[in-house]
């Protein structure tokens, strides 16, 4: 055995799981905001209006599509917003 002192594992003192050598992987959460059906388009998409104002493209969850859970313009639903395009998002259920 050598005497290295440099050597770090994740038994070994020294070890940091935050540094930035440690190969964590980052999860993007995306944004769950809810909003209003304002427009049924072609092909599962929907045009939905967030509570903000703001407009996004939505298409139904695969849950929801195996679930036969059918929307209707006025609906009330949760939107999942990828933080990377802020205008298309995937409806995840269908308030009461």
């Amino acid at each position: 055995m050598s005497d290295r002192q440099d050597v770090q594992g994740p038994n070994l003192p020294g070890h940091d799981p935050d540094s930035q050598g440690s190969k964590v992987r980052r999860e993007h959460i995306p944004a769950v905001i809810d909003g209003t059906v304002a427009e049924a388009l072609p092909n599962s998409m929907f045009a939905v209006r967030l509570r903000d104002g703001h407009k996004v493209l939505a298409h139904i969850s695969e849950p929801m599509r195996m679930r036969y859970i059918r929307l209707v313009p006025g609906d009330t639903v949760t939107v999942e917003i990828s933080p990377y395009n802020l205008t298309r998002g995937r409806i995840v259920s269908k308030q009461r």
